[in-house]
């Protein structure tokens, strides 16, 4: 099928058909390799044999070049013509004898005619100049104009001597879609043509290959999806055809990739610079390149797969040794080094390190991991294998803490040892801390801080972050306050407008108790700095939530707890979504959501794995087992406690939380003594780290309660009186606790007014539980002062709210001493029925479920005016002071 070639084929007819007046004719074909000349030479000769013409076809051998008449000899040879015979003729000049003899018109066709040789060529010539009365049509199919490769030979065709030149180039557009059209029809030919022109460049051979791609695969809907075998072997098909340089040329474009230019070929290959833009012309001109480049990926994998496997790793370590002396993009000298597996050399090493640190902070550990087993399969230096043993660590760290659990103990030795350099020291901090590695840590931050003068700015900024990290994380470890770190010197100095100085001043402040109420905001800002996770970020998150539940700052420490957690999953770090997802758990065991607690620490225990127990798997367990201490599951709570845990967790906060676990348990299980002495352990140990926050652990209360429940009231009253004048200024749960410990301590008169403050206190603050505990509380005084009638919608209120915490236990188990009796509960005879609006009921019900005016206001599509009214009035129908005393049953009314 000749497409495309319609008009040549036409004009060759019309050659051979003038040749009975005008004598021989000579015609030349010629263009880049596979440009279809083959082609339209078979046509015309099948076409010349069909008028009754006598054809000679051979194509001359690059072997036979050499050969006189080697391509004649060829051309004569035939069943009935002795080739020996011939060429005694032409010796002899009887050549033109022999024509006129032949039956017809002669056409002789010589393809490959650049092959032929000179002897050969010269008699041809010859015999159009002599023979001016013989019908013969000679046709030369050759490459490029048909000069010889030596040029001196001269042995183009002489231009008088030539009728017609055919210079074949690519095929249009418009061929490929008639040649698709013939082959699958219209509908495909409309869909792909253009793309398969764009990959082909309309080339034959290669749209003959896309043709074949599209006979043998599955529908497409464009070109680029198309090209396979076909196209992939056209292109080596034509890579042969334009010889050994260009063959160079087009697999050193293969592994350069992007960075293939000239110059670069010309150092990578050791050519002339004309060998290689001679080759890219010729790559160009048979529609492999398009400009220098492969017009589609195929074309590149097709080259890449031709290569010998130690051939193409040699040159891609070449290729990385240039990009690398030209100060080329990391990402770009790692690719070949990669693809090469070779790392034998210190720039390499260095590369590599770089980028898998560059990837892990772009959240591709993947990648890391490539390049840092490359290392180590290839580095034979201590230092090179310890930076690599670090690096590998972290980024295991985060993606299978599994493996960096197994890696812990050597990597601890070679710090110990000094084998890391400071960088590489301080950034191990946070993963050495998580495995309880303080003493290590202790130790190596000590060196480093006797020669902190010798270090850089940021270096020592670094190293009191990470020293402050240590102090706020295992304050068991460390000691008193660290000389120059106090808080007045922070005060008198400008403000760091660094995540690491920022860090330095929160942690100092929040280590010793300074403007605590004023550190919120720092806290908010610094983690706003912090969303992107790493090492050296960890210090600043830890330390920011810190405060934030310090300061009873709970709803905003969940939300800054979901964005880490949506970056460490975007991020894909295992270990990191654990930790957040422990400390949802845990801010959520503060507002009284067990069943959210729960969830939340169970998933944290699932994400971390058994074999990589870190010191914070702590707090999860902690919360598990207060949750079903709380929820009366005391068989459950107990397995919790018996799961092994780290000894390095008691140096730490996650210690405290724990503790008070084991309390809670011991107090719900009737050990009375043992519950207090945890809770005193407790309050011992916060002082002596300097973190005695009630809202971070509010032992105080936790003791006060058990010593309640043994009759030592006064002992009781005093811990809940430090505890509020420890919270005082701030509106949290340990606050609202301490006034609902000291209302049970207080005269009867005084238990209404401070049961009262408690729950417009713990309302606000969001703990569900204690504000139940502080209702039932509130409902026994009601029923102690004859309010019947308020004791039963006090009771309901928590009954609602134990119901929403999901602690799956009734008031009565909970809060035993806190109800009132059956009896007291009774109502009495001639209590009436409260009348409220539809209006004011919906009002009130939404203030019972704690909305403010204005949330209820843009509910129902009022003022907030309207909703003032609307609350007077439910107030004096129901006889109570202030929301806080609202019934919840109001919230399913009307």
């Amino acid at each position: 099928m000749l497409v495309g070639r319609e008009q040549q084929l036409e004009e060759l007819g019309q050659l051979l058909a003038a040749t009975a007046t005008h004598g021989p004719r000579l015609v030349t074909i010629s263009g880049p390799a596979q440009s279809g000349k083959t082609a339209l030479a078979q046509a015309f000769a099948d076409r010349a044999a069909a008028m009754g013409a006598t054809l000679r076809y051979v194509s001359a051998e690059s072997a036979g070049r050499t050969t006189p008449f080697a391509s004649l000899r060829r051309l004569f040879e035939s069943d009935s013509i002795s080739g020996g015979a011939v060429i005694g003729r032409l010796f002899r000049s009887a050549l033109v004898d022999f024509f006129r003899a032949l039956p017809g018109p002669v056409v002789l066709v010589l393809d490959d005619a650049h092959n032929a040789d000179t002897a050969t060529l010269r008699s041809l010539f010859a015999l159009l100049r002599q023979a001016r009365d013989i019908r013969l049509v000679l046709v030369l199919v050759g490459r490029g104009d048909l000069r010889s490769t030596a040029p001196k030979l001269q042995m183009s065709p002489p231009h008088e001597l030539v009728n017609c030149r055919f210079r074949l180039e690519a095929l249009p557009e418009t061929a490929v879609r008639e040649l698709l059209g013939l082959r699958f029809g219209t509908g495909i030919a409309g869909r792909l043509s253009s793309g398969v022109h764009a990959l082909s460049g309309g080339q034959p051979r290669l749209v003959q290959g896309l043709v074949d791609d599209i006979a043998s695969g599955p529908s497409a809907a464009s070109a680029d999806q198309v090209a396979s075998s076909g196209y992939r072997e056209a292109v080596l098909h034509l890579l042969e055809q334009c010889g050994p340089n260009a063959i160079r040329v087009a697999r050193a474009l293969a592994v350069l990739g992007q960075w293939g230019i000239p110059d670069r070929l010309v150092e990578l290959l050791q050519l002339d610079v004309n060998a290689v833009i001679g080759s890219i012309r010729r790559l160009n001109h048979v529609g492999v390149l398009a400009s220098g480049r492969f017009r589609h990926p195929t074309a590149r994998s097709a080259v890449l797969d031709s290569m010998a496997k130690e051939e193409l790793a040699a040159l891609h370590a070449a290729a990385a040794a240039l990009l690398y002396k030209e100060d080329a993009p990391l990402a770009a000298i790692a690719e070949h080094l990669l693809a090469a597996q070779w790392a034998e050399s210190d720039w390499a090493v260095a590369t590599l390190h770089d980028l898998a640190e560059r990837a892990v902070g772009e959240g591709d550990p993947e990648s890391a991991l490539e390049c840092l087993q490359l290392v180590l399969r290839s580095a034979s230096g201590d230092r090179q294998r310890a930076a690599t043993i670090a690096i590998l660590a972290r980024v295991e760290w985060r993606t299978d803490p599994a493996l960096a659990a197994r890696r812990m103990p050597e990597l601890a030795d070679l710090v110990v040892a000094g084998r890391l350099d400071d960088g590489r020291t301080l950034d191990l901090v946070s993963l050495l801390l998580s495995f309880g590695y303080d003493r290590v840590v202790a130790d190596a931050l000590a060196r480093l801080d006797r020669r902190a003068a010798t270090l850089p700015a940021d270096r020592r900024e670094q190293l009191r972050a990470a020293q402050l990290r240590l102090a706020l994380s295992y304050p068991g470890t460390v000691g008193g306050a660290q000389p120059g770190w106090t808080p007045e010197v922070l005060d008198g100095a400008p403000e760091p407008n660094t995540t690491a100085g920022r860090t330095v001043a929160l942690l100092t402040r929040l280590r010793y108790g300074r403007r605590l109420r004023d550190l919120t905001a720092d806290a908010e800002q610094l983690l706003a700095m912090s969303t992107l996770l790493d090492e050296q970020t960890m210090a600043s998150t830890v330390a920011a939530l810190t405060t934030l539940t310090a300061t009873g700052r709970l709803s905003t420490a969940e939300f800054w707890a979901d964005v880490f957690i949506s970056e460490a999953v975007t991020s894909r770090m295992t270990s990191w979504q654990s930790l957040f997802t422990a400390v949802k758990a845990d801010l959520a065991l503060r507002r009284g959501d067990l069943r959210r607690a729960r969830a939340d620490a169970q998933a944290s225990i699932e994400l971390a794995c058994d074999t990589a127990r870190e010191v914070w798997i702590g707090l999860p367990l902690a919360v598990l087992a207060q949750a079903d201490t709380i929820a009366g599951r005391l068989d459950r709570a107990a397995e919790h406690l018996r799961v092994p845990v780290s000894g390095s967790m008691f140096r730490t906060p996650i210690g405290l939380s724990y503790l008070r676990a084991r309390g809670r348990y011991l107090h719900e299980t009737g050990r009375y003594l043992a519950a207090i002495d945890e809770f005193e352990t407790i309050g011992r140990l916060m002082r002596d780290w300097q973190l005695d926050f009630p809202a971070l652990v509010p032992w105080r209360t936790d003791a006060a309660q058990t010593l309640l429940a043994v009759g030592h009231t006064a002992a009781a009253r005093k811990l809940a009186e430090e505890q509020l004048d420890l919270a005082d200024g701030l509106d949290t749960a340990a606050r609202g606790s301490a006034l609902r410990l000291l209302a049970a301590c207080a005269e009867p008169a005084q238990r209404a007014e401070l049961l009262g403050d408690a729950v417009e206190i713990l309302q606000g603050a969001g703990d569900q539980l204690e504000l139940a505990h502080a209702v039932a509380d509130f409902s026994r005084i009601h029923s102690e002062l004859g309010h019947v009638g308020q004791a039963r919608m006090m009771r309901r209120r928590a009954e609602y709210l134990v119901a929403q915490a999901g602690a799956d236990r009734s008031l009565y188990a909970l809060f035993p001493s806190a109800l009132p009796s059956a009896e007291g509960d009774r109502p009495a005879t001639d209590e009436q029925p409260v009348e409220l609006s539809r209006a004011e009921r919906r009002v009130a019900a939404l203030a019972a479920r704690g909305c403010t005016n204005r949330e209820i206001a843009e509910r129902l599509s009022i003022t907030a005016s309207t909703v003032e009214q609307h609350l007077t009035r439910v107030y004096r129908k129901l006889n109570v002071r202030s929301r806080a005393h609202l019934p919840v049953s109001l919230d399913t009314a009307g």
